[in-house]
């Protein structure tokens, strides 16, 4: 966060008071957000130019920066879509079963990258079981966007300790935490040592479109999503933080019930590759953008799978319903002839055990509703590959 005097990241405070004319308001938002994207995309096209112009030159030792730059634009645009999609929904969510100490172990690459070598990172992940009954992707989502805040509240240096537990609370307890019910909790919480909040800013850190960043910064929809995210399983998000203390964010998600520990399938830190630890599966990629295609079919050939393609649902259903060995199929759900979810539930009924992973990018495709089972999952564009990857591993792996 930035420093104590008001003055925060995107999502810990308002950058003014509200407007009381709401059409004003909304205008104003907008057109902050708008510009928002375009300086992200500008960022984007302007690096790219550079970076072709390097390559033609054979200045490949200035080709990376620019790569980097380019990748960390990208990022940004991804987690301030995300912020909006998922409070757009702002609804309640039946979810699938969530292992959250898997998903932090999968997304370690991602965090490490985000947090910056000048900032020590420390993931301690419970022994205890950390399964909720949670939208997978908001989990996702909200620890990414936490990772960033704590970064930038850092400027950079400091240590960042992500952690998972369970912990059981009566009702005293839980209200005293911020909660509601009484029960068994599994939570998630992001540490910084930053320059810690204000009471008066803490108090107001999700309120939704509250910033302080300068225009053009951020949409203030971040810690509003989050409290969104936990609340839509049934649990909440508490803050702690006091000026020069740095901040801490924990969310807690009801524990699933009757699910035995599973510490052989539980991914840990140490251990879970980058790489898939398997390969010869056959994965179909349904996919009408051929860019977004070539670039998914490539790296899970690049990963040793067996990948099959196809340009749209109809081409797609074909191959599904042919004799090709499949163990896993990732599609699109926007697709032209036939939609994804559509094309898959045709699938299912030949072949019963296909994994499938659906890839959207539009708000009506709520990644909470219409999944077929356990064996299917959601992703929202844009995505990291690597991210991508370890979904794929985990799935194949029954994870």
């Amino acid at each position: 966060m930035s420093p104590v005097d008001n003055t925060v990241d995107d999502d810990h405070a308002p950058r003014a008071p509200a407007d009381p004319r709401p059409g004003d308001t909304l205008g104003r938002r907008t057109g902050e957000i708008v510009h928002d994207f375009n300086n992200l995309f500008q960022g984007i096209v302007g690096a790219l130019n550079v970076l072709r112009a390097h390559i033609a030159q054979g200045r490949l030792a200035e080709a990376e920066q620019l790569i980097d730059r380019t990748t960390e634009a990208v990022q940004n645009a991804a987690v301030a879509s995300q912020r909006i999609l998922a409070f757009a929904r702002r609804e309640p969510t039946s979810g699938s079963l969530v292992d959250v100490n898997a998903v932090v172990a999968c997304l370690e690459p991602l965090i490490r990258g985000a947090a910056g070598d000048g900032i020590a990172l420390t993931l301690d992940l419970a022994d205890d079981p950390t399964s909720v009954t949670a939208d997978r992707n908001g989990i996702e989502n909200a620890l990414m966007n936490l990772v960033v805040n704590a970064r930038d509240a850092m400027q950079g240096a400091g240590a960042l300790t992500v952690t998972t537990g369970r912990r059981r609370f009566d009702a005293a307890g839980a209200a005293a935490a911020g909660g509601g019910a009484a029960g068994d909790y599994v939570s998630l919480t992001v540490s910084d040592t930053g320059a810690g909040l204000t009471p008066a800013v803490a108090a107001r850190a999700f309120d939704a479109y509250f910033t302080t960043k300068p225009a053009g910064k951020g949409t203030g929809l971040g810690l509003a999503m989050t409290a969104e995210i936990a609340r839509g399983a049934g649990g909440w998000v508490r803050l702690d933080s006091a000026p020069g203390a740095g901040a801490t964010f924990a969310l807690y998600f009801p524990a699933a019930s009757n699910i035995a520990p599973l510490p052989s399938s539980t991914p840990s830190v140490e251990t879970t590759p980058l790489r898939p630890s398997r390969s010869g599966e056959s994965i179909l990629v349904v996919e009408d953008e051929v860019v977004v295609r070539s670039l998914i079919v490539d790296v899970l050939r690049d990963h040793g799978y067996l990948v099959l393609e196809a340009a749209d649902g109809p081409e797609g259903l074909a191959i599904l319903l042919g004799e090709t060995p499949l163990d896993l199929v990732i599609s699109d759900i926007g697709l032209p002839g036939l939609g994804g979810r559509e094309m898959t539930e045709v699938a299912r009924a030949r072949r019963p055990d296909l994994k499938i992973i659906l890839i959207t990018g539009h708000a009506q495709d709520d990644p909470r509703a219409g999944l077929l089972s356990a064996a299917a999952t959601l992703i929202t564009k844009p995505f990291a590959m690597d991210a991508l990857v370890a979904r794929v591993g985990a799935m194949l792996a029954g994870l």
